[in-house]
């Protein structure tokens, strides 16, 4: 299982796991940009390394849920007033991040305000 190859192993050498895939990555983007002549290629909006990014926040996310499930109390005591709710907090801010990622929230959220208003875009 994915858990058991990544977690039951020391921090040190998860660390070098996790590096290794980061290498990995930036190798295989660099690798599909050559063909094309332009070894930035995939580093732009939406594409590999985006993804791969989103794919990196969502995981945080998720490992941040597992620690809320982890921590919470048991009922009847309510989630929302443990200290346990600052990890689903976290999670839930993770996903967000890797949304705005793939969707581009924050950039659609600036053209927005700019038409709003009637703002022209500067740089």
């Amino acid at each position: 299982m994915i858990s058991d190859f990544l977690f039951n192993r020391s921090p040190r050498s998860l660390l070098v796991r996790l590096l290794g895939l980061n290498f990995l990555a930036i190798a295989l983007a660099l690798a599909i940009g050559i063909p094309h002549g332009n070894l930035a290629s995939q580093f732009g909006e939406t594409k590999f390394i985006t993804k791969f990014s989103a794919l990196q926040l969502l995981a945080v996310g998720w490992l941040a849920f597992q620690i809320f499930k982890a921590r919470r109390p048991a009922p009847p005591a309510p989630a929302w007033r443990t200290p346990a709710l600052l990890w689903a907090l976290i999670a839930a801010g993770f996903c967000f991040l890797a949304l705005d990622e793939l969707l581009k929230i924050h950039e659609r959220m600036d053209e927005w305000i700019h038409l709003l208003f009637g703002i022209q875009q500067t740089a």
